[in-house]
């Protein structure tokens, strides 16, 4: 799931480029602005591992069985969104559109999830995509 934290450092990349260079949030300052921008990725990370949040993926998502993540496993996940706001700081927004799209197919074919899905589970839960992920695992 490396891919899903890379999209989402690209995501809060977007998010502090509308907020502090569009928007003029803070007078345009995105580097004063940067250090809450750096806070809610972190908040994601840490939201992502309280009980209720591992209940809801255990319930929906294609992690039956998943009790959270290490302190290591999260020091890697905001490594790799770092990393992922750092490409889309020097890359062109249509190579990150291109690496985000490539990386959800690749993902869904391989491993029948990806960050689309995840996100479409979480707020949904469609019954048609969890039993096309169960039938992936069984075979």
């Amino acid at each position: 799931y490396t891919h899903n934290h890379i999209i989402c450092g690209m995501l809060f990349y977007a998010l502090g480029w509308r907020l502090f260079a569009k928007w003029r949030l803070a007078g345009g300052n995105g580097v004063r602005c940067g250090l809450p921008l750096a806070h809610a990725g972190i908040g994601r990370e840490v939201l992502e591992k309280t009980p209720t949040f591992i209940e809801r993926f255990r319930s929906v998502l294609a992690n039956w069985g998943y009790f959270g993540g290490s302190v290591i496993n999260s020091a890697a996940d905001m490594s790799w969104m770092a990393f992922g706001f750092w490409l889309a700081l020097r890359q062109p927004v249509k190579m990150m559109v291109l690496f985000a799209l490539v990386g959800d197919l690749l993902a869904t074919s391989v491993v029948q999830d990806n960050l689309t899905l995840r996100v479409i589970m979480l707020l949904f839960a469609v019954v048609a995509i969890a039993e096309w992920q169960a039938a992936g695992t069984q075979g």
